[in-house]
């Protein structure tokens, strides 16, 4: 009696484990389909809302749907799928893409939101607010337009949205670039955001001030030794300057601003240079001989990474993005 009520026991407390614990569990590791394509709520204690479970996409391989179609058959004939990832990342794929969320102001007042999208490099994006299957609102900027044509000047693409009262607002993005088709993406409000901004740009100050320190101290000491050594780091450090600062869109920022073609192929050729004098430099610090087979490896590399900088002006712009994004270690290459 005593071994079969205490298998009961057992049993029961098993049962009230899988039934109780168990969906918590897998709750905290399945969060996605309760999350998926649910409307934003504006509430003012919000300062920053990430957009990534929210959203639903469309992938327009032609390239030929526009709002009026999207608007007609968003609830017929075209395929939404919700997004699965934190960040939307379609890789390089070769198609025009869509993406949408709805906005809920239960306030009796107009909310104001600023859009963010933290990715510098996107050539053409088209933001469409509509209200009631009617466009309320159109406003285009990327990469394909100079900087001073953005709504707000920002490194990033900054975009200010205002919301009606006791409205539901759908948000709609059309999205062409021939590099990565990432969309982190995030609504923010307004002077919170110019604070968080405030401290990212002391941030990038620091670093790139120490940067440009590092180099014009290895300058001076070329100067004074005309080892071959040091123009190689120097050279590599300031073409890795670049790059980064291409890819957080500080350079479009405040170096060519105006210059739409130098911002587009200033990526893959700086990258190709910072691949080619790290060589070098490598070449010499460890002082190697060109007949052996790791240093004909290493200056072989460097000259097809000064021939992949110099070709790629004359290369596929998707081409040229995919290849420095693997020298460079983007994730998103690999999709």
């Amino acid at each position: 009696m005593c071994f079969t009520s205490t298998r009961v026991s057992i049993l029961t407390f098993s049962n009230t484990f899988l039934l109780k614990i168990m969906p918590i569990i897998a709750g905290l590791f399945l969060p996605t389909p309760l999350l998926a394509d649910t409307p934003v709520l504006l509430d003012n204690e919000a300062v920053k809302v990430p957009l990534n479970y929210q959203l639903s996409s469309l992938i327009d391989k032609p390239g030929q749907l526009d709002i009026n179609a999207i608007l007609s058959n968003d609830k017929t004939s075209l395929k939404w799928e919700e997004n699965a990832q934190s960040t939307p990342n379609f890789g390089y794929i070769n198609a025009a893409i869509w993406v949408k969320f709805d906005v809920i102001n239960k306030s009796q007042f107009a909310s104001k939101r600023l859009l963010e999208i933290r990715s510098p490099l996107l050539d053409k994006i088209t933001i469409y607010q509509s209200t009631n299957s009617k466009v309320d609102n159109k406003i285009t900027f990327g990469d394909e337009l100079t900087f001073d044509q953005r709504p707000i000047l920002n490194r990033n693409f900054i975009v200010p949205l205002l919301f009606g009262p006791h409205s539901t607002t759908t948000v709609f993005l059309r999205l062409e670039t021939k590099n990565s088709k990432q969309l982190p993406m995030a609504l923010w409000i307004e002077n919170d955001f110019y604070a968080a901004d405030h401290r990212d740009s002391i941030f990038f100050g620091l670093f790139y001030g120490f940067m440009l320190v590092m180099i014009l101290y290895n300058l001076f000491i070329y100067i004074y030794t005309r080892e071959s050594v040091y123009f190689y780091y120097i050279s590599y450090a300031f073409s890795m300057l670049l790059v980064s600062s291409t890819m957080y869109g500080l350079a479009y920022e405040f170096i060519w601003p105006n210059y739409i073609a130098v911002n587009r192929y200033a990526l893959p050729f700086f990258a190709g240079l910072s691949f080619g004098f790290i060589s070098l430099f490598t070449f010499n610090f460890l002082k190697l001989n060109s007949n052996t087979f790791i240093g004909r490896l290493i200056l072989s590399l460097s000259i097809l990474s000064f021939t992949f900088a110099v070709a790629s002006f004359f290369l596929p712009d998707r081409f040229t993005y995919q290849i420095a994004a693997y020298r460079h270690n983007d994730p998103a290459a690999r999709c």
